[in-house]
């Protein structure tokens, strides 16, 4: 995997959040690790699933992750689908 231990780590806690979250609502949430394209990944994603909404998170922009800002803008624009960004 691509990743290194700090970022699985975080990247479980969001995904154990977003399963409570989710929970609460009365709704399934399934945890899907792919590599490459991050904007094509999940637009593929998105369309081979059928999914009806992608949610993604709008990371504000910080010395460390300036770049991923334009991840969810460049979804928005790409996808076929509605796609809410939170923040």
């Amino acid at each position: 995997s691509s990743f290194n231990r700090a970022q699985r780590k975080r990247a479980e806690q969001v995904f154990t959040r977003a399963c409570q979250i989710a929970d609460d609502y009365g709704l399934d949430v399934e945890l899907i690790v792919k590599s490459g394209d991050v904007v094509e990944e999940i637009r593929s994603y998105a369309d081979a699933e059928a999914v009806d909404r992608i949610i993604i998170a709008d990371h504000q922009p910080t010395g460390v992750r300036p770049r991923l800002r334009g991840v969810p803008t460049s979804i928005a624009r790409q996808a076929a689908l509605p796609v809410t960004m939170v923040g």
